[in-house]
């Protein structure tokens, strides 16, 4: 169950409504959240002719405790306020490790663009509320709005740091530092996965062709008492399933080689108990038809990416624990 915790800041100022803020507290995978947001603003990036690079040190952690959403959403406020004052150059977007233990260490995330650059007199008027910078260059690219003052207020009550360097004519840039937990193998304190009972714990086939997946598949559901065998495409999934005794497989419906709904159509063709094994497709795509498509193919339910632990989890609980599984 994901936690919830209701905070305000000290120093906020002003009607209640104004300054709180759920935090949903979850395990997530910081490095497909990261390519999430610039995925995002690619289209932008693009229209702009924009070049862009995206650096994460190998020391931060894979999965981390927080709010991915709120984690996004500062992600997108200060991406998209760099492309809106960048008419030509590059953006960077960094994520570091810098001071903290292991368990919880200190992560740096900077976006830095060659844009208009702001005037050092007027940085400190950037992160307030209604508050704009005066100046006729920001005012033609349409102004910062209130995406830095709402910034401002996640980073805070997440217990992180904000700020900006810049210079006029150069580019900016925006910074914040927050300590999120990493998890282990043994979960983390407030933002645990409930570990399954010995005898509730099922073999469960992975196909996925993202080791980033892989990788936040394969812990959550080890942390959870289940096995888990991963297979990179169509291909190998067919072979893995048909051969291997699963429980259940997850399949991820577009990779190369063999696609999902292939890979699926062939395990469901071959005699044998492993035609009928639960198969549940890991998808982006949830739009009526393509639902259809994977239902033809032969898949018995879906998963939503990005995708949750208590999701995964519960998917499993349904199609190994709690009915006889049948396709369709």
């Amino acid at each position: 169950m994901n936690r919830r915790y209701h905070a305000r800041h000290p120093k906020s100022r002003g009607p209640a409504r104004m300054d709180t803020v759920d935090l949903n507290i979850q395990p997530f995978s910081l490095r497909l959240l990261v390519n999430e947001a610039v995925s995002i603003v690619s289209g932008l990036l693009d229209q702009k002719m924009l070049s862009f690079s995206l650096k994460i040190d190998p020391d931060v952690p894979q999965l981390v405790c927080g709010d991915p959403d709120r984690l996004r959403q500062i992600l997108l406020n200060l991406l998209n306020n760099a492309i809106k004052f960048t008419p030509r150059g590059s953006i960077e977007l960094t994520v570091r490790s810098e001071s903290g233990s292991e368990a919880a260490p200190k992560l740096l995330f900077s976006v830095s663009d060659t844009g208009i650059g702001i005037p050092e007199g007027k940085q400190d008027r950037l992160f307030k509320r209604f508050s704009q910078v005066d100046s006729s260059d920001r005012r033609q690219y349409g102004g910062t709005g209130l995406g830095l003052a709402i910034s401002k207020k996640l980073v805070e009550i997440m217990g992180g740091e904000i700020g900006v360097q810049s210079t006029v004519g150069k580019g900016s840039t925006f910074w914040f530092r927050l300590m999120l937990q990493s998890v282990k193998q043994s979960g983390c304190d407030g933002c645990e996965a409930p570990h399954a009972d010995a005898h509730r714990s099922a073999r469960v086939l992975l196909v996925e062709d993202s080791e980033i997946l892989q990788d936040v598949a394969r812990t959550m559901l080890q942390n959870s008492g289940h096995q888990v065998d991963v297979a990179e495409n169509g291909a190998e999934g067919v072979s893995a399933a048909l051969s291997g005794n699963y429980d259940v497989v997850l399949m991820d419906v577009q990779m190369p080689i063999m696609d999902g709904l292939s890979a699926t159509k062939h395990i469901r063709s071959v005699p044998g108990s492993e035609q009928f094994v639960p198969i549940i497709a890991l998808t982006a795509n949830t739009l009526p038809h393509e639902l259809v498509a994977m239902r033809d193919a032969g898949m018995n339910d879906y998963i939503s990416k990005p995708f949750r632990r208590d999701d995964l989890l519960e998917v499993i609980d349904k199609w190994v624990f709690s009915q006889t599984p049948s396709v369709g």
